[in-house]
């Protein structure tokens, strides 16, 4: 259960990392601080659980959707995230990042990690779609270049909306 402020509760991410890799053997968990001074501030953090990791492999489809959002709490952020597609055209949870803004940078980052964890060798096994998010496009042709990446042009396309349609990048 989560009790107290945010501060106590940034206070204690890294309990919180260490119980997900105890619960989750294999689990990615990555948590990126920035010093100031003599205090630790809290940058970024990422999360692959390794049965999300591992049913994406066994059993997913090579598309992974990437998407990004605001947090909206007392310490403002972006949770970026990817999630592959099913045999059944579902939605299925792959990794998630918490990052202090939306940029190039914080995409590279996100997507290193998930290379890594998803050990992507050869690109053109894989389909990457997003919306048109800050820094995405650029992080994408820089780390994964000859991956094919569509732009979905409607939200719910990723989920299983049979009328999202799709272009090009171009």
């Amino acid at each position: 259960m989560i009790e107290g402020s945010y501060k106590e509760q940034y206070a204690r991410l890294r309990d919180y990392a260490e119980e997900l890799k105890k619960a989750n053997k294999g689990s990615t968990v990555v948590i990126q601080t920035e010093q100031v001074g003599a205090q630790a501030i809290f940058l970024r953090m990422y999360v692959c659980l390794a049965g999300c990791r591992q049913g994406f492999l066994d059993g997913c489809r090579p598309v992974i959707g990437l998407d990004g959002c605001h947090v909206k709490c007392p310490y403002p952020g972006q949770i970026l995230t990817a999630v592959g597609v099913d045999g059944n055209n579902g939605s299925f949870p792959i990794a998630y990042a918490v990052v202090e803004i939306e940029s190039k940078q914080s995409w590279i980052w996100f997507l290193r990690m998930l290379i890594e964890d998803l050990k992507i060798t050869n690109c053109l096994s894989y389909v990457f779609i997003s919306d048109k998010q800050k820094g995405l496009i650029p992080a994408i042709e820089t780390l994964l270049p000859t991956v094919e990446h569509r732009i979905k042009s409607h939200n719910y396309a990723l989920v299983g909306s049979r009328n999202g349609k799709y272009e090009t990048r171009g």
